[in-house]
């Protein structure tokens, strides 16, 4: 079985048509060719909420990879996808795969079993997914290389042609473009980072860090935050300061917040609105149930006649 395709007979025969004489896309979707520049998009990664903006990865090699849980063909595929991902990624080449399942709990699990640890888009609707429909995709596995230029260099990259393409991508010359207004507003702010870490503010910077490292996933910026976010990930100290700054700041929080609902509390008891008082007093311990303000609201909780 060569792969997975949407309708079979007719259909596959027109398929085969439409290769021969060079079409690569459905009078719907948008034309995937060699040599012509992918047709850009904006998506979410299904898994971490992230944004997936292929702009930004100018400069990298990207396979985007159709592929579905239930094709056979692309399962069998898998292991040289991971072989080739594992060897070129510190190279700069990277995957968005953009599942056909309709069962995004059962992707989700497949893609932690296998550890696949790149990019996925996926939304349940099968062939009728977003971005199958944009590309006229009715077949899977569909591996499209695209090169540093954002340009296709092949729409089958199977077998030993994923390797073969990868390589031809990695091996073009890319002159990033100055910077732009987001590129300097991004150096901006990771400056900023700097310097909170280097005032030992870890926190603040970490939470910059990570903000940057997924807006700018793929532009220079963005790769210099993941970078330094990693390196405080892996410092024991730091981050045994980080979390003693975020439960300083918890604490901060349930004192001003938790303290106007014991104030709210208060004053509904005193004006013998027990009900009332009982709600915030429960709001206080549900929201902040190992702070200060929340051991006094259970306190006088207590003390309230019954019902």
């Amino acid at each position: 079985m060569i792969g997975a395709h949407r309708q079979s007979g007719v259909r596959a025969s027109l398929l085969a048509l439409w290769v021969m004489v060079g079409l690569t896309a459905t009078a719907t979707g948008q034309t995937v060719a060699r040599g012509k520049v992918f047709p850009p998009f904006k998506e979410t990664d299904f898994r971490t909420g992230k944004t997936i903006d292929l702009e930004s990865f100018r400069g990298k090699v990207v396979l985007i990879d159709f592929w579905a849980t239930w094709c056979g063909p692309c399962r069998a595929e898998l292991p040289n996808v991971k072989k080739n991902y594992e060897k070129y990624h510190s190279q700069g080449f990277e995957i968005i795969s953009i599942s056909l399942d309709s069962d995004l709990q059962k992707c989700r699990e497949y893609i932690e079993k296998e550890k696949l640890d790149w990019y996925h888009i996926a939304d349940g609707k099968k062939w009728d997914a977003k971005l199958a429909k944009k590309y006229g995709i009715d077949a899977i596995p569909r591996a499209v290389v695209i090169g540093r230029d954002g340009k296709v260099i092949s729409d089958n990259a199977r077998g030993g042609g994923l390797a073969q393409a990868i390589e031809e991508g990695l091996k073009q010359k890319f002159e990033p473009e100055k910077d732009d207004d987001i590129e300097t507003a991004a150096k901006a702010k990771l400056a900023e980072a700097d310097k909170l870490r280097a005032d030992g503010r870890y926190a603040e910077a970490l939470a910059i860090y990570d903000e940057l490292g997924t807006k700018y996933a793929a532009r220079p910026t963005g790769e210099t935050a993941n970078a330094r976010a990693r390196d405080m990930r892996t410092d024991p100290k730091i981050m045994k300061q980080i979390a003693e700054e975020q439960a300083a700041a918890a604490d901060r929080e349930a004192e001003k917040k938790g303290g106007e609902w014991l104030r709210l509390a208060r004053e509904m008891k005193k004006a013998n609105n027990l009900a009332m008082a009982r709600k915030y007093y429960q709001r206080i311990i549900d929201t902040y149930p190992k702070s200060k303000v929340a051991e006094t609201a259970r306190t006088e909780l207590a003390q309230l006649p019954p019902d």
